[in-house]
């Protein structure tokens, strides 16, 4: 069936006036950085066009990266985008285009469609939010696949090495991505406070009590320390429930049998966060290795502990030590079983501890990390990124 004209028509880009009078969120950016993005969008007569690549695994970080930005601008009509899978994109799709984001692509068709782009004159950002560096050097799992010299490797090496621009999130990864990139940009993360609110739960105990729901939600880490001791708080309260959220069930978590309520991991960024705020924990571990590469790690942890009204314990690491203060937005734990089981159970009885926490968290995140809040940020790097 053949488009209609008013399909084939281009939006009607609106004033810089009327957006400002109808949009609050572009009301509420700073009036320089609205009149720079809506010159980039005069001159070319129509909105900003971007297309997002990546693989099957990469909805979240995603959603997380880009996706929360843009949905924020929908109204403006300033800004159109898609998303492609990296594998079967192809290079006559992306034509007309005016920034190409390149998400953690590794793939020999996703580093030969980044060659593509620099060919057509097409700009690209190539985003990494992980230390792919340090990945097959700390993880014995991961040698076989991700060090020098293999595929997946020189792949993402030769995509850094390529893009126009290349965006992070932590310090120690852009130290190392330095040395390649052409241009190098350091963001914080954003989260969106907004999926994540929820209402009180209010379960009771058998004894009359409010019981307390801890546990952990994300993929596993190699710590183990911090699910032994959910283990052993959970076998010897009556007062508390353990909620998982993961791709799969730990062994040490299978052995509590209905005691522990499981959730799959779901790369639905929307629904992993509905899921969280069915779930309401009032307690959530984030435990990492003293490594680089998980030193290099985004807090996504710590944002999305605190978005979701818990109160979390962190390892006594980074990327932690950098976002949390003890005893105010969260508790720290050495690398003992005793040390996280008592942190876990002060927050647990210390009902005023915990309310102090979760309170401070959420505001240290709502003012520094909510969407909005990094909005104008993102807006300045994409506007950069997407001029020649």
């Amino acid at each position: 069936m053949p488009a209609r004209e008013d399909e084939l028509r281009e939006p009607v880009i609106e004033s810089n006036t009327v957006l400002t009078t109808k949009s609050a969120v572009w009301r509420q950016l700073p009036a320089g950085l609205r009149h720079h993005l809506y010159l980039q969008v005069e001159a070319r007569s129509r909105p900003l066009r971007i297309a997002v690549l990546g693989g099957v695994n990469e909805p979240a970080h995603n959603q997380l990266c880009f996706f929360n930005y843009f949905e924020l601008l929908y109204d403006t009509k300033l800004i159109e985008w898609r998303s492609m899978l990296d594998v079967r994109g192809d290079i006559e799709e992306l034509v007309g285009y005016d920034l190409v984001i390149f998400s953690r692509v590794r793939s020999a068709h996703g580093a030969s469609l980044m060659q593509a782009c620099r060919a057509r004159g097409i700009r690209t950002l190539y985003m990494l939010d992980d230390n792919w560096f340090w990945l097959g050097r700390e993880w014995d799992e991961y040698a076989p696949y991700f060090t020098p010299g293999k595929p997946d490797y020189e792949n993402f090496l030769s995509c850094v090495q390529a893009a126009d621009t290349t965006l992070t999130y932590s310090q120690p990864l852009a130290d190392d991505l330095a040395p390649y990139a052409r241009r190098l940009v350091l963001l914080s993360t954003n989260v969106n406070l907004q999926v994540f609110k929820r209402t009180p739960r209010g379960r009771l105990a058998p004894q009359g009590g409010q019981r307390v729901r801890i546990g952990y939600v994300g993929s596993l880490r190699r710590n183990m320390l911090a699910f032994d001791a959910l283990v052993d708080v959970a076998r010897g309260r009556g007062d508390v429930e353990l909620f998982v959220m993961s791709n799969s069930l730990p062994e040490e978590f299978a052995s509590l049998g209905d005691r522990v309520l499981y959730e799959p991991y779901q790369f639905n960024y929307a629904a992993y966060a509905a899921t969280v705020r069915r779930m309401a924990p009032d307690v959530l571990v984030a435990p990492v290795n003293r490594s680089r590469f998980e030193a290099s790690k985004c807090p996504n942890k710590y944002l999305e502990i605190s978005a979701c009204g818990a109160a979390g314990v962190y390892s006594r690491a980074e990327p932690y030590l950098s976002f949390v203060t003890e005893g105010k937005t969260g508790l720290f734990a050495d690398d003992t079983r005793e040390s996280w089981r008592d942190a876990i159970e002060r927050l647990v009885d210390d009902t005023d501890l915990r309310s102090r926490i979760i309170a401070q968290a959420n505001a240290h995140v709502r003012e520094q990390f909510d969407t909005p809040a990094m909005l104008p940020r993102f807006l300045r790097m994409l506007v950069d990124a997407a001029s020649s």
